[in-house]
């Protein structure tokens, strides 16, 4: 048996499992196939974005998803509301949950418990989110204000499953800033020293491991491609693997970031196709010859 396809042909797929079962897969087992991971793939993942008001929140978003995100006014800042952004493309949808509360005043500390529990455990009528980004600015010298609120408001309502990364955004600016290389678009040597000093003492911090630090500059380009990686690679659903890297700004996204969106769409697809054929003997075994040999290649 040939490789698999490595693109997204279901079409060619559901072909080679009708040669290799001897035509047993009908037209009604193909529609079956078709409108199951059509819904799977339809899910629309939820993002909660953190961060104090400057550290670049919108920015960092334009770049990822490539497209204009408003920044939050001062007047809705002070709604307390948790502010949506619907990221629309033509392979699929983002809801950008935008949190307010971060270093503002201790007086709506509860207020904001109700309003992070109720998001985080599903009671939002959203369903809950699928990762939380926290945004800090980099050139910040103490991150005192978003420990607190990450500490008192947020944290106690996490899931321990719940992917979070925090984002050390505008590191162009960390000192010394006028080291940064724009033609490479890239840190000069004590910069990039600083860059690392300033990621080990936000994961010191926060208490998490350097690996869920990730600096960035959004403005720049710079590392965006690092971070895709790591949010799609911190989900443990291939479902919104999938669906969150459709999403994601093509000039940005990598090979890395392809190659894991692929791996969960086969992923999709495997469960899929063996709830359709499982009750089906010379389905099933054919289906698991095709899985066998896709595993050898990816």
């Amino acid at each position: 048996m040939s490789a698999p396809t490595t693109s997204f042909d279901l079409q060619s797929i559901l072909d080679l499992l009708a040669r290799h079962s001897g035509g047993a897969l009908t037209a009604s087992h193909r529609a079956e196939i078709e409108r199951k991971l059509s819904a799977q793939l339809s899910y629309t993942p939820r993002v909660a974005i953190f961060g104090k008001t400057g550290a670049g929140k919108s920015s960092l978003m334009n770049a990822l998803f490539g497209q204009r995100i408003s920044a939050v006014s001062d007047v809705e800042a002070c709604t307390r509301a948790v502010q949506t952004h619907q990221i629309r493309t033509a392979r699929g949808s983002l809801e950008l949950l935008d949190c307010p509360g971060v270093a503002e005043s201790s007086q709506r500390d509860v207020e904001y418990a109700t309003l992070y529990r109720d998001l985080l455990e599903g009671r939002d009528g959203g369903g809950g989110v699928d990762m939380i980004l926290w945004v800090l600015k980099g050139d910040d010298r103490a991150f005192s204000a978003d420990l607190d609120f990450f500490t008192r408001m947020v944290q106690p309502a996490m899931a321990q499953s719940l992917p979070i990364l925090f984002v050390l955004n505008q590191v162009d600016k960390i000192e010394p800033f006028r080291e940064w290389d724009e033609a490479r678009c890239a840190p000069g040597a004590r910069q990039q020293d600083n860059i690392e000093q300033k990621r080990t003492y936000v994961s010191q911090c926060f208490s998490v491991p350097p690996s869920l630090v990730v600096p960035v500059s959004a403005v720049e380009g710079y590392r965006l491609g690092v971070l895709m990686y790591e949010m799609v690679s911190r989900l443990r659903d291939d479902r919104v693997k999938v669906t969150l890297a459709r999403t994601l700004n093509d000039e940005h996204k990598d090979d890395a970031v392809r190659d894991i969106e692929k791996k969960a769409w086969w992923g999709v697809l495997g469960s899929v196709v063996s709830a359709v054929v499982s009750s089906i003997p010379v389905l099933a075994g054919a289906w698991k010859v095709i899985k066998s040999v896709w595993k050898s290649f990816f």
